[in-house]
């Protein structure tokens, strides 16, 4: 589930079958005579545009694993957009709770946008406590985080389950 353990599994054999899902972006790694899934893609793009209708933003900090591809992958889509846009993008490394913590509090953005990251979303809750006291509007693309998130645009992951589970 995701890229990292799809890039993993399929850098160990070349013979068993490696079925993936969830995977963030089609990643060129993945593209093997053994190995078949599906990949999705959220718009950046429409975050922002929803986001900017709704609030004047400059900044928008970016809640990212640097152990994930996925992650990864959305923090660099939002670099660009941000860049083409004029809005400063800050990354936010979330390798731990406490240094996640530190960063919501002292780093200064407008809103947050919170990647399809476990490690990113865990303490979900927290994240939108620690917002809420500063009033930035949280965006997520984790399934799940509409309760907690100004905007959540998540894939459809019982879609990508039956997508999977017609490849195999």
């Amino acid at each position: 589930y995701g890229a990292g353990a799809a890039v993993e599994a399929v850098s160990e054999t070349s013979s068993i079958p490696v079925v993936y899902a969830s995977v963030y972006n089609d990643i060129r790694r993945l593209r093997k005579n053994n190995v078949a899934g599906c990949s999705y893609r959220v718009s950046m793009s429409s975050f922002l545009r929803y986001l900017r209708k709704a609030r004047d933003v400059h900044s928008i900090g970016v809640l990212y694993s640097p152990f994930e591809i996925d992650s990864r992958s959305q923090l660099e889509a939002l670099r660009v957009l941000g860049k083409d846009l004029g809005m400063q993008v800050v990354p936010l490394a979330a390798r731990n709770a406490r240094e996640k913590e530190t960063q919501l509090k002292l780093k200064e953005f407008d809103a947050l946008f919170v990647t399809g990251s476990a490690l990113a979303n865990h303490e979900i809750e927290l994240i939108h406590r620690i917002c809420m006291k500063r009033k930035i509007p949280v965006l997520s693309l984790f399934e799940g985080t509409e309760e907690y998130a100004f905007l959540t645009i998540a894939p459809d992951v019982e879609i990508i389950g039956k997508e999977t589970a017609r490849i195999v």
